[in-house]
């Protein structure tokens, strides 16, 4: 598993072909970073800085999805250029279509 939403420029459109992608039932699972100051990939990274799953919950939702829940689910180390080793907590993200 990968943390790959911080790198994607359009979510909504992301998240709308996940959609599209599912059969009735079936559930969509996000892990990634909540909202940081820019350390996890330091300088120069020009995707988003992690989100608040509210919002990304509210465009699970403005695709269709349904049943939508968050929770926090890791705490990722990592070495950073300006902290040294800072903890990233990630959360988890379900919607059901």
């Amino acid at each position: 598993t990968q943390m790959v939403m911080h790198h994607v420029r359009d979510t909504q459109a992301i998240i709308n072909t996940f959609y599209s992608l599912l059969n009735k039932g079936g559930h969509l699972v996000i892990a990634d970073l909540y909202s940081e100051d820019g350390s996890f990939h330091g300088a120069g990274f020009d995707g988003h800085l992690g989100f608040d799953p509210e919002q990304l919950a509210h465009q699970l939702k403005q695709a269709g999805f349904k049943n939508t829940a968050h929770e926090p689910c890791f705490v990722m180390k990592k070495q950073t250029d300006q902290y040294g080793i800072k903890e990233f907590p990630i959360f988890m993200l379900t919607g059901e279509k």
